[in-house]
């Protein structure tokens, strides 16, 4: 978002959910999770990646994007 208070919601949602897997929709069982791309939607994710999620990213718009979880969630008993 480029308004202020667009900007502080996204990075607030970011730092409160960036370790969780995201499922869409009913049925589908694919995870998403959400990361800082230097680049915006309809172009390859540029990930930015920084100690902490509340770091300064270094650059000077940030876009949120949902990628496709590559890890392989394991239910352990």
């Amino acid at each position: 978002s480029t308004n202020l208070k667009g900007q502080l919601i996204s990075r607030y949602i970011y730092a409160h959910i960036y370790l969780y897997s995201l499922y869409l929709g009913k049925g589908n069982d694919q995870p998403f999770i959400l990361v800082r791309s230097k680049t915006p939607p309809g172009q390859p994710i540029e990930r930015i990646s920084t100690r902490r999620p509340y770091d300064t990213p270094g650059v000077d718009h940030v876009y949120y994007r949902l990628l496709k979880d590559p890890e392989v969630i394991v239910e352990k008993n």
